[in-house]
């Protein structure tokens, strides 16, 4: 920044540092950004290369919330160096009056937080000129070095969160698939994954090995019997999947065990010799996980599948 820039800004920022804690009135700077400091920190402030720790959130003139880092886990790192953030009456500007445990609270003119900070056009539903409320905290100052440990750390957190919730995930498909097996008098094996299944039909020959070209015929569905997609004409018209064109007459074609299909077609298909068909209880993490499929299979869904293996090559 130019000396004048700097000299207005160190003014500006003195006036800060000696207000009381909980600022009265909004200042307005040269560019006509308006800010209150609500919250006086430590006085710390980041060098260049060092990471912000932010709490963020962002309001329009009706005191929607348009944004929270709240809502999407916590505070966000913001990579501080000076010579980038421009005192442009926005965002970047505010990012520059902050210290360690300060709060502000910027008022920007919707035209100029879009276009200078967002980057993006001016949605046509809100006003160039209505005022968006920013709510700026910054929660911690970090070094690179200790913003990598930190990273290190929500990382771990994340993966024992994810652990968790996957075990709880896999206990409760296995009570739906048992209470399933059990309510329709089906008697079922189980492998040391969590795939139930039965054997429909015995087959011929050998069981196919993981690189082979498995040939499939299937079906799909929900437990409750919602039909998802079906590889055999007559199952798919009446299921209501039947789409026009596709050629019925080619089972469906895969490498085995490489991770081309779901989990649990590649370790259910194994299971088969040349010629078996098989009904295969698939728990939501050998199958879609967390994750929904189009409108029928949602995030969870456990899937039963009617296979036959019709050849391997």
């Amino acid at each position: 920044m130019n000396r004048i820039k700097q000299y207005s800004f160190i003014i500006g920022f003195i006036t800060i540092f000696f207000a009381a804690c909980g600022q009265k009135e909004y200042i307005t700077s040269e560019t006509g950004l308006e800010y209150l400091k609500v919250k006086e920190g430590s006085g710390e402030r980041p060098n260049d290369g060092e990471f912000l720790m932010l709490n963020v959130s962002y309001s329009d003139a009706n005191d929607n919330v348009m944004f929270s880092s709240a809502e999407r886990g916590g505070a966000l790192p913001l990579n501080y160096v000076d010579s980038v953030f421009k005192n442009n009456g926005s965002l970047e500007e505010g990012f520059k009056l902050c210290g360690k445990g300060d709060s502000l609270i910027l008022r920007v003119p919707a035209e100029i937080i879009f276009k200078e900070s967002f980057r993006r056009p001016l949605p046509d539903t809100i006003p160039p000129e209505s005022i968006i409320t920013v709510n700026l905290g910054v929660q911690d100052i970090f070094t690179q070095e200790e913003f990598q440990t930190y990273r290190a750390e929500q990382s771990r957190k994340a993966r024992e969160k994810a652990a968790g919730e996957t075990k709880e995930q896999v206990a409760k498909d296995a009570r739906i698939i048992e209470d399933y097996l059990i309510e329709e008098g089906i008697e079922a094996q189980s492998t040391p994954e969590g795939l139930y299944y039965v054997i429909t039909k015995n087959g011929n020959g050998e069981q196919p090995e993981n690189g082979n070209t498995v040939v499939v015929n299937y079906t799909g569905k929900l437990l409750d019997g919602t039909m998802f997609d079906s590889s055999v004409e007559e199952d798919a018209k009446a299921g209501g999947v039947y789409t026009e064109g596709r050629n019925y007459g080619a089972p469906f074609e895969f490498p085995l065990g490489q991770g081309r299909v779901i989990k649990g077609w590649d370790i259910g298909i194994a299971l088969l010799s040349k010629g078996a068909k098989a009904t295969l209880y698939i728990p939501s993490g050998l199958a879609y996980g967390p994750g929904a499929r189009g409108e029928v299979i949602g995030s969870n869904a456990v899937l039963m599948f009617d296979v036959e293996l019709v050849d391997f090559k």
